[in-house]
C-alpha cells in the first residue's frame, strides 16, 4: 500500500502515484464512501429519523454538503503544495477546522453563544451549510437564502483556490 510520504513524494514530483491493485480509486475508495453513507441512512432511518424534505430533500443536503467540501479540498489541495510534509498539512486543517466547527451552529443552538461568538457564527460558511442541510431535509421553506449563502461561498473559494493549487502543482521545483 502506498505510504502518506509516497504519495506526497509522487505529487511533487508530478509522476503518477502507484496505487496498488486492490487500493485502485474507482473499486474500492468510492463504493467504499457510498456504503458508508448507505450505512448512515439506514442507520438514521432505524432510528427513527424521517426527514420531511423526503429523499429529493435528503439528495439535495448531501449534494450540497459534497459541493462545499469539494470547494474546501481546493484549499488543501493548494496548502499541500506549499508545505513538504503531509503531517504538517493534517496539523494546519486541523488548527483551521477545529474552531470553524466548533465555532458553528452545527452542535448547538446560536442563542445559547455569547453575542461575540453568535457574531463569529453568523459569517461562518460552515454555519450557512449547516443550516441549508438543514432546511432541505425538513423541508422548512427557509432554505433559499441559505442555499443561496452556503453555494455563494463554495463558488468563491474554488475560484480562489482552485487556479491557486493548479497555479503551485505546475510551478517547477
Amino acid at each position: 500500500m502506498a505510504s502518506a510520504s509516497q504519495v506526497a513524494g509522487s505529487v511533487r514530483s508530478k509522476s503518477p502515484v502507484r496505487w496498488p491493485r486492490r487500493m485502485s480509486c474507482s473499486s474500492r475508495a468510492v463504493p467504499a464512501r457510498c456504503e458508508s453513507v448507505e450505512l448512515g441512512g439506514l442507520l438514521g432511518l432505524a432510528m427513527g429519523c424521517r426527514p420531511a424534505g423526503g429523499a429529493p430533500g435528503v439528495l439535495a443536503a448531501v449534494a450540497l454538503v459534497v459541493a462545499f467540501g469539494l470547494a474546501l479540498s481546493c484549499v488543501w489541495a493548494a496548502v499541500a503544495l506549499l508545505m513538504p510534509d503531509p503531517a504538517a498539512v493534517i496539523s494546519i486543517a486541523n488548527v483551521v477546522l477545529m474552531p470553524l466547527s466548533f465555532a458553528s451552529n452545527v452542535f448547538v443552538q446560536p442563542e445559547t453563544m455569547p453575542g461575540w461568538l453568535q457574531a463569529f457564527v453568523n459569517v461562518n460558511p460552515l454555519s450557512h451549510v449547516a443550516t441549508a442541510a438543514r432546511s432541505l431535509m425538513n423541508n422548512t421553506g427557509g432554505a433559499g437564502g441559505a442555499v443561496a449563502w452556503s453555494l455563494i461561498a463554495s463558488g468563491i473559494i474554488t475560484l480562489v483556490f482552485a487556479p491557486l493549487a493548479l497555479h503551485l502543482y505546475r510551478r517547477p521545483g
